[in-house]
């Protein structure tokens, strides 16, 4: 069984830690990562397929994650290991199927289990990314400085970046309850071409915004 959390507020919210979890001691904690498949955008397709692999930019990003984000999100944390919990979002929205969704664009919105103890009793924590939407954005009238007295200040319009939006939500699989939530927006500078390593330069920023200002943030 999987349920909705929906907190009221602007898109901006800032990291917040529920009440009695101010403080955290994970350094003898596992922390389980799982990414909501179903609601991730890849805006820039041709980028994901051509530089994360095949089977849909979807798809291709799902595993890239998978396989990337656990050692940046340990490097992050004071978590003692991390990992990925592969389809665990299937089994977490296969009960929201045919239930109406409540909506808010001025909210956090997140899917979570309805129970303790989901996936495995092993795992204290879960790390749940909902509504990841990936880009590959071209800013027109970024402002460079340049010339040789270092005075001209220009435009230049092949600025490029890589850009993430999510939300997440940190659960205390124990108690079953929500310890921690927020929202995720990075963006890599892109300065020759995409490449795997700003993906992965991507999820490294990813996975310090779920732990800024947080009582797990090594």
């Amino acid at each position: 069984m999987a349920s909705l959390l929906l907190i009221a507020g602007c898109a901006s919210t800032a990291n917040r830690v529920m009440p009695g979890y101010g403080r955290m001691n994970v350094s003898t904690s596992r922390l389980g990562v799982i990414l909501i498949k179903k609601n991730i955008q890849v805006l820039n397709a041709d980028d994901a397929e051509r530089d994360l692999g095949k089977g849909g930019p979807e798809t291709a990003f799902y595993d890239f994650f998978g396989a990337e984000f656990p050692e940046a999100m340990k490097r992050s944390s004071k978590f003692q290991t991390v990992s990925f919990a592969a389809y665990a979002d299937e089994e977490l929205l296969q009960s929201q199927e045919h239930d109406a969704v409540p909506f808010d664009n001025g909210g956090l919105r997140s899917a979570i289990p309805s129970r303790r103890g989901f996936i495995s009793d092993s795992l204290p924590y879960l790390c749940i990314i909902d509504y990841l939407s990936i880009g590959h954005e071209r800013n027109m009238n970024t402002p460079v400085g340049g010339g040789s007295d270092g005075n001209f200040t220009g435009f230049f319009s092949g600025a490029e970046s890589l850009t993430a939006t999510a939300n997440f939500v940190m659960w205390d699989n124990r108690k079953g309850t929500v310890a921690a939530y927020g929202t995720i927006g990075e963006r890599v500078r892109i300065f020759d071409a995409m490449t795997k390593a700003v993906w992965v330069d991507l999820l490294k920023k990813m996975a310090r915004a779920v732990a800024d200002g947080m009582p797990y943030a090594r």
